[in-house]
């Protein structure tokens, strides 16, 4: 048996149709340090700490070109990219895996699918994965549901547990492309919401909530410093106007505009939770509803993030409604908001 198994080792693997499939595995590791932004997926994480490394250090991007880089046998990004080179000092990584990509390209290779895996205990990112998915999305120019990104804990054994770094691991799948064939993937038969699309054109929130069904919910966002310490205030009320949920929760460093789209996006989820499939939330912040109806562009990095989680979120609803409201109808979230920062 095992005599067949060394002899097909090494044959390629094809479909029913014949085509090159090429499978990839990538790991890396790095060092938590103090003073370093923490950047995973090309997503900035709030957290004390963040990775050494001569590139932003971005341990989950690492593991994914690895794995590119694998399945085409093109051995690794320390070949590719040497920390000896002063040209990629501090650059985000997602600028090499665009690298990576164009190399997958000029093989005729494209992506089937990716599975990424973070091995850290802290700081939990289950918020910042959607963020993650999307931006890897546009490294490959293919659509969210091709790319997977989930986290694991150490249960605080080993280097992962006890802080003193982070792993990834990443599996891909690359299919040869035919001649004249187009990606099958590719994001331009969609709509990209950050891409194909301007941001002002996208409305978040859908249909008519009906009184008398839709739960009733307050949001506020609070920053001492802009950006400083914050926090976020939300209630939610069943259509009956009883208080489910007092929500009042210190959110680190951020600034105001965050804290509003942070306070925005736990309301959402408190309302999931709840089972509600109609809702209107009430904002005092004028930004973060004209963004939500599409009236403003999103043009800040981070925020963009956070209104792909919203829109993820608002896929829940049947209707959703974001209106502004004046400060002082507001108060009983605001008052939730500022208690979490004292």
């Amino acid at each position: 048996m095992a005599d067949w198994l060394f002899q097909h080792h090494s044959v390629p693997i094809f479909n029913r149709e014949g085509e090159d499939l090429r499978i990839g595995h990538g790991f890396d590791v790095h060092r938590l340090v103090p003073g370093r932004k923490l950047i995973l997926g090309g997503v900035d994480i709030s957290f004390e700490k963040g990775l050494a490394g001569h590139s932003d250090a971005d341990v989950l991007t690492h593991a994914v070109m690895d794995a590119v880089l694998g399945a085409l046998g093109a051995d690794d990004i320390g070949t590719h990219f040497p920390d000896t080179d002063p040209a990629y000092k501090d650059i985000s990584s997602l600028v090499l895996l665009k690298k990576v990509v164009e190399l997958m390209r000029k093989s005729k290779y494209q992506l089937g699918n990716l599975d990424v895996l973070l091995h850290a205990d802290k700081p939990k990112v289950k918020e910042y994965i959607p963020a993650m998915r999307l931006n890897l999305a546009k490294a490959f120019d293919c659509d969210q549901k091709y790319i997977n990104v989930k986290a694991t804990t150490w249960e605080g054994l080993g280097f992962a547990g006890t802080g003193q770094g982070m792993a990834a691991s990443a599996v891909c799948l690359l299919y040869r492309v035919k001649p004249g064939e187009r990606d099958k993937m590719s994001i331009s038969d969609t709509q990209d919401l950050f891409g194909n699309i301007s941001p002002q054109k996208i409305k978040v929130t859908k249909g008519k909530a009906v009184k008398g069904k839709a739960f009733v919910v307050n949001i506020d966002g609070a920053s001492r410093g802009n950006p400083g310490p914050a926090s976020i205030g939300v209630i939610v009320r069943d259509p009956e106007r009883i208080i489910l949920a007092e929500i009042s929760e210190a959110i680190g460093e951020a600034t105001n505009n965050v804290a509003e789209y942070k306070a925005l996006i736990r309301a959402l989820e408190e309302c999931r939770l709840l089972k509600a499939k109609e809702a209107v939330i009430g904002t005092d912040s004028l930004l973060l509803e004209r963004q939500i109806n599409g009236a403003y562009k999103v043009k800040d990095p981070y925020l963009r993030q956070l209104f792909e989680k919203v829109v993820e979120l608002a896929s829940y609803f049947d209707a959703l409604e974001v209106r502004y409201i004046p400060r002082d109808k507001n108060w009983e979230a605001d008052k939730l908001a500022n208690s979490a920062l004292k």
